[in-house]
């Protein structure tokens, strides 16, 4: 029982709202120039991430380099979101966008902003057919994460 009420609140603690913080960095370079980290803020969508980053610092929007730098955030993201060997799954947050019905797993001692990122920017794709940003998903995600939390706090105290 101390162990469930100890974990929701680490779990509390993580669903705090920190969306547009910085989750992670990535080292660039161009040409053989070493750029400043781009820098993956949570619930934002990754495109938005690389256009802002290749403005801010110059860059000459070709394709390629637009591909990459997108590809390496994703992958980044993606992989440390996954990245969950040796950490309990807590609960599963369930959300229904149209008529499909989906699951994010939530574990220990991971950011809850961390999962539903790379959770909302793998369904990018869905998303727009609604007309749902990725930060929409992400505040959604991150709402229901908090009520579901509650509830499972409210039962454990009633245990």
């Amino acid at each position: 029982m101390q162990l469930i009420n100890l974990l929701l609140l680490l779990l509390l603690l993580f669903a705090v709202d920190l969306s547009k913080a910085v989750l992670f960095s990535i080292p660039v370079s161009l040409d053989d120039k070493q750029l400043p980290p781009l820098e993956y803020l949570g619930g934002s969508d990754v495109a938005d991430i690389v256009a802002r980053f290749m403005v801010d610092n110059k860059i000459s929007p070709e394709q390629s380099t637009v591909v990459a730098l997108n590809n390496r955030l994703s992958q980044e993201l993606h992989s440390r979101a996954k990245a969950t060997v040796g950490k309990e799954e807590l609960f599963r947050v369930p959300f229904t966008l149209g008529a499909e019905t989906f699951e994010l797993p939530i574990y220990e001692k991971m950011p809850v902003l961390l999962l539903a990122s790379d959770f909302c920017v793998q369904r990018v794709k869905i998303l727009d057919e609604y007309e749902v940003t990725v930060a929409e998903c992400c505040d959604t995600v991150l709402k229901l994460t908090d009520e579901l939390h509650d509830q499972l706090l409210s039962a454990s105290k009633r245990e």
